[in-house]
């Protein structure tokens, strides 16, 4: 059992806390009880599983979420574990590749630009090249240079793609998959 909760479990959210295999994906309405579900899965796979907290990965949709949830966890074990991931599916993954970023050769203190960022940035880069805003709209360059982009990245698969193809046939042939 896990320590006790400030609001009980029905049978089905008991099941999905004491779920006896790795993960889990839990999928209900709004009010429904999953933030509980999920905190309690947590703690009862840290207390009862004995689940070091940093190889628990909590993805919510909002950050406000994440707050609840690392909050309720707090209450939960009586303290916040360190190492615990739980975010959003964008600050973990900015998490993520802050920690990696040495390996792809970055420093861990880059900048993720969204659409907005990325647009205001060639607003400020067309006008300090003195070129109209009216004429080059920035939100058209941005996205002539996204498309631009991922067609790159496409051609580029297709070009692996191409490369490992006589490979993958040779071990085919070889009996090897």
């Amino acid at each position: 059992m896990i320590a006790p909760h400030p609001l009980p479990l029905n049978p089905a959210q008991r099941d999905a806390v004491e779920h006896p295999g790795g993960a889990l994906l839990v999928l209900a309405g709004a009010g429904s009880g999953k933030t509980r579900v999920l905190t309690a899965r947590i703690a009862h796979l840290i207390t009862k599983l004995g689940v070091a907290p940093q190889r628990i990965f909590a993805v919510t949709f909002t950050n406000k979420a994440a707050g609840e949830m690392r909050s309720r966890i707090a209450q939960l074990l009586g303290g916040d574990p360190r190492g615990l991931w739980i975010g959003t599916f964008h600050s973990l993954s900015a998490r993520l590749l802050r920690r990696e970023a040495p390996l792809l050769g970055f420093g861990p203190n880059f900048t993720i630009y969204d659409a907005d960022d990325s647009e205001a940035l060639v607003k400020r880069l067309l006008e300090a090249r003195q070129l109209s805003t009216k004429v080059y709209p920035p939100r058209t360059v941005h996205a002539v240079v996204g498309a631009t982009g991922r067609h790159a990245a496409r051609e580029g698969r297709r070009r692996d793609l191409r490369r490992a193809r006589p490979r993958a046939q040779a071990g085919q042939r070889d009996g090897l998959r």
